[in-house]
């Protein structure tokens, strides 16, 4: 048959267009082709997407593209297929997304992967995912999403992954879940899950990881895991599991991750779990109930990490672990191990091979005998080290000094004799060392001066003599000072009391010092606590005492000092307990008066002031009266007038946008607002500066009773340093009023009640803020941080004897510091920075019913 269209030699020019031809002719085929396949097969996807967008709120604009300018495989977020055009990928992670998940989802059939991490969706988890038979990765974790998971998701035969993580889901694990065959990770961490775990999950034997910790799952753990024999990563910490670890579980060879600590599990560990477990990198079971010894064949786990048995009952010596040359953390603290003989800390020479060691935790056990010598050839990666609560014995090694990582050191509570080695002034680096309730003896080393970055040096309870060194003047950094309970004498070095950062406590009480106290005390302004009782100080007390705003106690009783109680002392305004009994003071104890508010008002009752008077009233706007700053303004301390009223002035940036709508929203809102927890509005400027710009202030009356302050600082230090004014800032100086804004409130709240400290506190500053110093002590540093009032009751009691304490009393202090720990992570999380991280308010309350049903056994 002919050809309609001859065909021209092949070597001829002419060919060269006819092969043009064809390809224009075949290409304008296959976009005729694609058209039709966008206006028919996809539609469905294309109006599927089209809902998805509807319940949402996009406020970054990021589907902006999702429109019908463009081609659905065009908008943001969407991948199609290469063959068939169809939505094959739909990933919008971390986009600030807010709304609902559509349940129109379920239409896009072709769908492989849905990714919507890092959003805040919430309500439900639609049916119709169980439609999307050929999805693989189902992504939703870090939302806030609740109700169940949905039964139909196990329809989706073809999952690889899921996601679910940081939700609010909750009920039970859908059994059918277990029909999964293709399932290689399972993530449903931090939800409020029940139930059991369903034997079913057994059944996905490609599973890798199973995460399910911060849930409230209960029962035991399913003997069936043990079929899991690809499991990597085994996650269930923080529920309630009862029983014991089946032996199944310890013979996944595969396993890399074993967390379930803070359960109620107990029993035994297996004789040969380090062999039937070869690979296992971190290995966690602390806060639960097991006993019995630690098993040798531990020595054979090569490849571990992180080896964390904490607060269980295992009794016996710790065996070696001298192959574990990738060791980073390594916690047997609060448990019943050792035997207070000579040899029990054998095993530290054999972490020496660890080179990466970080954290070393043995605390609260029976150890005995010496510290050995070869702890100085431990990693210079060691960072914490503790020790205390044991029945460790003899001197402590000049070695230490070669620990030069060391951050946190702590040997108290044992029976340490001789000297404080002068060589732990090489710890440049510590920065919390606690050497109390020992029986060291000799002088205070003057080389602990090098340690300019320590915060905290607890020394109580030793038999230390001599004199107390001027070079601790040097540590500008030290928060918390404690000397009490030793044997030393001369005075107190004015070195010492120029510390300007010490703010939490200085105590220098039941010792021998002598001398008169220096005028530099009164550099102490920070200071919350100071003990200088029994001693043999004398003369008279200085008047500078009265610059130190911040005391709350302050004990002086059973000393020397003489002359009249300077009237200073009136100026103390949070002081709680003052103690001069037992001197040779004359005179009285200078009483509190309040100020009362400045006349001078105008017709309508508020005080008539300009920019002058604020400016003398402020010293000038000055950077020492700054209280804190918010994107509308900020809020200085100052005292007015010839009353000297204590006031606090919140001055707008006018260059801010809506500075000025605020100003005249706030005054109409506060000028007859009255509330004994509110801090009143006194006045108002708006005015000129003396550079002709334009001026506008709020003034608050500060009042030291009568407020929230006096119930979370009573009766409050330093004037204009409010809470109720820090935490205006939230609103009036930039943030829209909100739930969420209340939320942060209340977290600032709780973390005022706890720390007994304030947002406003010189310690807080260059990026340390009230939110990420408590964050920074969780878990394990959170009893430092804890106001010593509320431990006292729990911790005096048994520490004051100098003995150790009772099981029964351990278990009680244990107890407490879970629920303080448990207390302290809802003021971060509710203080987040980040709105949508703040917990609700409703679960606030749910999380604290359940701390008191724990404290209280219930």
């Amino acid at each position: 048959m002919e050809s309609q269209l001859p065909l021209p030699h092949r070597r001829s020019p002419a060919a060269t267009l006819w092969l043009l031809h064809c390809i224009t002719a075949i290409a304008l085929v296959t976009c005729s082709a694609s058209g039709a396949k966008w206006t028919h097969g996809n539609e469905n996807d294309h109006l599927a997407l089209l809902e998805f967008k509807a319940n949402i709120i996009d406020p970054l604009g990021v589907l902006s593209s999702w429109n019908s300018s463009h081609h659905i495989c065009e908008w943001f977020g969407v991948t199609c297929g290469r063959r068939h055009r169809r939505v094959a990928r739909l990933e919008l992670k971390s986009q600030g997304l807010c709304g609902t998940i559509s349940p129109h989802i379920g239409n896009l059939s072709f769908l492989r992967v849905l990714d919507l991490v890092n959003n805040s969706f919430h309500s439900r988890i639609p049916l119709e995912v169980g439609r999307l038979s050929r999805l693989q990765y189902f992504y939703l974790s870090n939302n806030s999403l609740h109700g169940s998971i949905p039964p139909s998701l196990s329809s989706c035969s073809n999952l690889v992954g899921i996601r679910l993580s940081n939700n609010k889901l909750e009920g039970q694990l859908p059994v059918d879940l277990g029909f999964l065959s293709k399932l290689k990770r399972l993530i449903l961490g931090l939800n409020e899950l029940n139930g059991v775990i369903p034997a079913s999950i057994g059944n996905l034997t490609s599973l890798e990881h199973l995460v399910m910790q911060e849930n409230k799952l209960g029962g035991k753990i399913p003997d069936t895991l043990g079929n899991l024999r690809n499991l990597k990563v085994l996650s269930l910490w923080d529920n309630n599991l009862v029983g014991n670890i089946p032996s199944s579980v310890t013979n996944i060879s595969s396993m890399e991750v074993l967390a379930v600590s803070h359960n109620r599990l107990a029993g035994t560990l297996p004789l040969d779990l380090g062999i039937t477990l070869p690979n296992i990198q971190y290995f966690s079971i602390a806060i639960n109930q097991f006993f019995g010894p630690i098993p040798r064949s531990i020595s054979n786990m090569s490849q571990l990490s992180s080896f964390i048995i904490q607060s269980n009952n295992f009794t016996g010596d710790v065996p070696s672990f001298q192959q574990m040359s990738n060791l980073y953390w390594f916690s047997v603290a609060d448990n019943y191990l050792g035997s207070e003989q000579a040899n029990d800390l054998n095993f530290l020479c054999s972490l020496a091979n660890s080179t990466t060691l970080h954290r070393l935790h043995i605390s609260v056990n029976n150890f005995g005998g010496a510290m050995p010598k070869c702890i100085g050839n431990m990693s210079n990666t060691l960072n914490d080290f503790t020790l205390h609560g044991n029945a460790l014995s003899g001197t402590l090694p000049s070695s230490i000094g070669y620990l030069v990582g060391l951050e946190v050191l702590s040997l108290s509570y044992n029976s340490f004799s001789g000297i404080i080695p002068p060589e732990i002034g090489s710890l440049n680096k510590i920065k919390r060392l606690y050497l109390a309730i020992c029986e060291f003896t000799g002088e205070i080393p003057r080389t602990l001066g090098n340690l300019t970055v320590m915060t905290i040096l607890s020394l109580l309870g030793n038999n230390l003599t001599g004199t107390i060194p001027s070079s601790l003047g040097k540590c500008q950094s030290l928060l918390s000072l404690d000397l009490s309970e030793n044997k030393l004498a001369g005075a107190i070095p004015p070195e010492i009391m120029s510390l300007s950062s010490l703010s939490i406590y200085a105590d220098f009480s039941e010792n021998d010092l002598a001398g008169e106290l220096p005028m530099e005390i009164g550099n102490l302004k920070s200071l919350t606590q100071l003990d200088l009782s029994r001693n043999r100080l004398l003369g008279e007390i200085p008047s500078s005492l009265g610059s130190c705003m911040s005391l709350m106690f302050l004990s002086m009783q059973d000393n020397m000092f003489t002359g009249p109680i300077p009237s200073t002392l009136s100026s103390l305004k949070g002081i709680q307990e003052l103690n001069l009994s037992h001197n040779r003071l004359s005179g009285q104890i200078p009483e509190k008066q309040r100020k009362t508010v400045a006349s001078g008002a105008s017709n309508d009752g508020f005080l008539k002031v300009s920019y002058g008077d604020l400016l003398k009233a402020t010293d000038g706007f000055s950077s020492a009266n700054l209280i804190g700053t918010g994107s509308f303004g900020s809020v200085f301390r100052g005292v007015l007038g010839l009353e000297q009223t204590a006031i606090a002035v919140k001055v707008l940036n006018l260059d801010r946008h809506g500075a000025s709508k605020s100003f005249i929203a706030e005054c109409e809102a506060l000028r007859n607002i009255r509330h004994r927890n509110l801090v009143k509005v006194l006045t108002a400027c708006s005015g000129s500066d003396y550079q002709g710009n334009d001026f506008k202030a709020l003034v608050y009356e500060f009042m030291v009773n009568g407020s929230l302050d006096e119930w979370l600082h009573p009766p409050v230090g330093t004037s204009g340093e409010r809470e109720d004014i820090q935490r205006e800032l939230e609103y009036g100086a930039g943030a829209e009023v909100s739930i969420n804004g209340d939320v942060y409130s209340y977290g600032i709240l709780i973390l005022e009640m706890f720390t007994g400290k304030r947002p406003t506190d010189n310690m807080f500053g260059d990026g340390l803020n009230f939110h990420s110093f408590a964050m920074a002590a969780l878990p394990e540093q959170v009893l430092q941080i804890i106001d010593p009032v509320l431990l006292g009751e729990s911790q005096n009691e048994d520490e004051s004897r100098g003995i150790r304490r009772s099981r029964r009393s351990h278990e009680r202090l244990l107890k407490i510091q879970e629920c303080l720990v448990s207390i302290v992570e809802i003021g971060v999380v509710c203080s987040s920075e980040v709105p949508r991280d703040r917990m609700s308010i409703g679960d606030v309350a749910a999380a604290l019913q359940a701390i008191q049903n724990k404290l209280l056994g219930s």
